[in-house]
C-alpha cells in the first residue's frame, strides 16, 4: 500500500515531478474508471392507481392542518 505524503514532503520536489505524478494518477484513474462495468438504467414499473370511497366527500381546512403541526 501506498503511504499518503504530507504536503511538505510534496513543496520540496519540483513542479515538473508534481504535474508528472499528477498525470499518472488522472491516467490510474481513467483506466479504473473505464473498466467499471456500465449499468444500463432500471426500468420504470408501471403501476395501477386504485379508487376507494370514503363512504362520504371529505373537506379539509389546510390552515388548521398546517397549524397543528407547529
Amino acid at each position: 500500500m501506498i503511504e499518503i505524503l504530507n504536503v511538505s514532503c510534496l513543496n520540496q520536489v519540483t513542479v515538473e515531478d508534481r504535474l508528472q505524478l499528477t498525470e499518472m494518477i488522472l491516467q490510474s484513474l481513467k483506466q479504473d474508471i473505464s473498466q467499471k462495468p456500465v449499468q444500463s438504467p432500471t426500468q420504470n414499473k408501471k403501476f395501477v392507481v386504485r379508487t376507494f370511497n370514503l363512504g362520504q366527500e371529505v373537506h379539509i381546512n389546510r390552515d388548521e392542518l398546517y397549524s397543528e403541526r407547529g
